[in-house]
């Protein structure tokens, strides 16, 4: 190579890593700007378009938000499924977001684990993956009965999603295109890795985390 083809190299090269560089400072800076809160917005405050009462397997009551794109006929659904001790509100900048994406356009569709948020109460004997992912398939039943559809799994909700592939590996097969897991594990969590009596409330290490 002439010295000054490697000179063009080296230029080019440089350039592009620049345009790079500058391309993904724009991306983030958007992001940035996406998923700030507007003053006087209140986290959780989303209005859904429609609201309704699922009956699980057992009757109990699982409340369902469902949100529309704001603009044209959706192509596919985006089901969210919450972790422990929250409930679908904790999915507020994703619905942002969602709601104005185009390309595709997605309905939403969001609900209450049982013992959570606005869903009936769960007793020690339902609550379980298993009872969970069984009231997941519900709400999809109920729901979400056709089209393509991407889970969103946070945490326990990661968990029920992957226990409800074990229970309905058709649906998975045929109409589930995409899923998502967020800070979620598989497996019996606390069966390995710190003993159960580090994790323990009665351990004085450990007492002052809850």
């Amino acid at each position: 190579m002439t010295p000054s083809r490697r000179l063009l190299t080296v230029v080019g090269g440089a350039a592009a890593l620049a345009t790079g560089a500058a391309a993904a400072g724009i991306a983030f800076a958007a992001q940035q700007r996406r998923s700030a809160v507007e003053p006087g917005e209140r986290l959780g405050d989303l209005r859904a378009d429609r609201t309704c009462t699922v009956a699980a397997d057992d009757g109990t009551p699982l409340a369902v938000s469902e949100v529309d794109p704001e603009e044209g006929k959706p192509e596919l659904t985006v089901v969210g499924v919450h972790g422990f001790a929250l409930s679908q509100r904790s999915w507020y900048f994703q619905r942002r977001a969602l709601a104005s994406l185009a390309l595709p356009r997605v309905r939403q569709v969001y609900y209450d684990h049982r013992g959570h948020g606005l869903s009936g109460a769960a007793d020690a004997g339902s609550s379980t993956i298993e009872q969970l992912a069984r009231d997941l398939d519900a709400v999809l039943r109920s729901v979400v009965p056709e089209g393509p559809i991407v889970l969103l799994g946070h945490s326990m909700g990661g968990m029920v999603i992957m226990e409800l592939a074990q229970q309905n590996p058709e649906l998975f097969a045929e109409r589930v295109c995409g899923v998502a897991f967020l800070a979620t594990a598989a497996g019996e969590v606390g069966s390995r890795g710190l003993p159960r009596s580090l994790l323990s409330k009665y351990n004085p290490l450990t007492r002052g985390v809850g």
